[in-house]
Formats: C-alpha cells, sequence, structure tokens
C-alpha cells in the first residue's frame, strides 16, 4: 500500500521502505557486493511527490481562470476532446491535485440531492484524471482519502463508474479499470452480473489477511458458487437488473473503506473480515 503521511499531503512511493540498522549490511551479513545491492536499490527509489490537494467547486466563479486552464489541459490528455471543466455541474466538488504550480491530478464528486437520505445515498465521484507520467505513484490513493477525510463527507456512501473504453496502448479495459479501483476501496454491489461468465455477485467481504475485496459469485446455469479474489477476476461487461451498464462497471465503497484502503496502515491490522453492506 502507498502511505499518505497524515499530516501533510507528501505521497511516498512503494520502494521507500525502512532500511536496516548497520551501514552496507544486507540479511545481517556485512559484504561487498551486499553495500552495491543496497546502492542501487538507493538509485532506483523515486522521489516523494508533494502534492497539495486544493478543493473546488467547479463553477467558474470559484475557480480561477489559470486553473481551469491548468484543469482543461490535464483533462485533455485522460479523455477526448469534449472534456472540459465549463462542462461540469457548478455544484460539483473537485479536488485537485497540484504538484508546485502544476495540476497533476483531478476529480469531482457529486453529492446527493436527497439531503434527508444523505447518509445512505450515493455521491458520484466522476472526471478521475491523472497526469500520465505520475500514474502508478499513489494520486488516486491519495484523493480518495483525502476525500474520505473530509468532514462533509464523514460516513458518506459512494459510487462510481469503473470505464470499459478499450486503450490497449495503455493497458487498460473493463477488467484494467476495475481492479485500480477494487485497490482503492471499491467493490462491486451484490446482485451486479458479469459477463461473460454470466455470474452474480452474492456477497463480497474484505480479506484480513490480504487488504482486498473477495467475491462469492453464483452461476445461473447450476454451476458451483465460488469464492474469488478481485484480482483474479476477469470481465467484459456489467449487468444490473438485467440491464447493461453501457459506460462501465458501476462500484461502490463508503468513506470508512476508503479511508482503510488507501491509509498509511494495512487493511489487515484492522480485524476480521468485513462484509461490503452496501447493495445496488
Amino acid at each position: 500500500m502507498i502511505p499518505v503521511k497524515k499530516d501533510t499531503n507528501t505521497l511516498y512511493t512503494p520502494r521507500q521502505t525502512s532500511r536496516r540498522r548497520g551501514r552496507g549490511r544486507l540479511h545481517n551479513r556485512r559484504t561487498r557486493s551486499g553495500t552495491r545491492l543496497a546502492t542501487a536499490t538507493r538509485r532506483r527509489m523515486k522521489p516523494p511527490l508533494k502534492i497539495k490537494f486544493v478543493l473546488r467547486r467547479s463553477a467558474a466563479s470559484e475557480m480561477t481562470p489559470a486553473e481551469i486552464v491548468k484543469c482543461n489541459h490535464l483533462l485533455l490528455g485522460c479523455f477526448d476532446s469534449s472534456a472540459d471543466v465549463a462542462t461540469l455541474a457548478p455544484e460539483d466538488v473537485c479536488i485537485i491535485g497540484m504538484l508546485g504550480s502544476r495540476v497533476v491530478s483531478f476529480m469531482c464528486v457529486r453529492e446527493t440531492e436527497n439531503a434527508a437520505a444523505a447518509a445512505t445515498a450515493y455521491n458520484t465521484i466522476h472526471t478521475v484524471c491523472t497526469a500520465e507520467q505520475y500514474r502508478g505513484r499513489g494520486l488516486l490513493r491519495g484523493m480518495f482519502h483525502h476525500v474520505a477525510s473530509l468532514p462533509q463527507f464523514k460516513d458518506r456512501a459512494f459510487r462510481l463508474e469503473a470505464s470499459n473504453i478499450e486503450e490497449p496502448d495503455k493497458g487498460l479495459n473493463q477488467t484494467a479499470r476495475f481492479k485500480i479501483y477494487s485497490k482503492t476501496g471499491f467493490a462491486l454491489p451484490v446482485g451486479t452480473e458479469i459477463r461473460p461468465s454470466g455470474e452474480i455477485v452474492a456477497d463480497v467481504r474484505i480479506s484480513s489477511s490480504h487488504s482486498e475485496f473477495m467475491y462469492h459469485l453464483m452461476t445461473a446455469f447450476g454451476g458451483p458458487p465460488r469464492w474469488v479474489r478481485a484480482d483474479d477476476m476477469v470481465m467484459d461487461a456489467c449487468y444490473a437488473n438485467s440491464e447493461p451498464q453501457s459506460r462501465g462497471c458501476v462500484m461502490i465503497s463508503n468513506s470508512k473503506t476508503m479511508r482503510e484502503f488507501n491509509a498509511s496502515r494495512p487493511l489487515a491490522v484492522m480485524g476480521a473480515p468485513g462484509r461490503m453492506q452496501l447493495r445496488v
């Protein structure tokens, strides 16, 4: 897991782990080859990204002209030419990831309009974008952890669509995006049908030993049910109530799960396996 330092927005790379004490010591042995290997490992480590997350309403009146230009430049690298801050709903809450003066990540949350059911209704996360050269550095985890930690989203539920757009040059498709969001605390709701296997999600649990989702899949063809890790699942499309989800698989989470999956400590130490009590 890529930790997010609690008192700052500095993100750390997976290789930044603590080293053993003792100069040139590797596996409790002092060797010249061990020293060379340790030195080579330090050279491969990427420096931390000092990201500052800025909260803005997407209304043009609440974003500076410079922010709009920078955000649109980033969005063009993630979506087609129609992507523009001006097309977003004015009430959307947007999180802008700043690396110095550059915008390197962006996403928005559309709050539920049902104030009476705010605790159970879903807030929709959309327009998720990370600069290509900074992908794989924990920016997505950082944004989700930041959103889930905001007072206005405490104890709230969230949904997003894992896009089914094929991008072979980037290694992205329906399965790849499902796995990316699975690692940040989002899961398919109970009742989702997965194609082409035709299996239906009957239960979703969090494995304390692997810090991941486990799915109990039932088949409509009379075959035996099975438990499967999210990372082992393959899908071309998702259906809900026999209706295809045309834009991609809908996935759900809540603020507690998002914080736990994206925090500095692993989910494995947070207790026994839990059950996702979220449905379509």
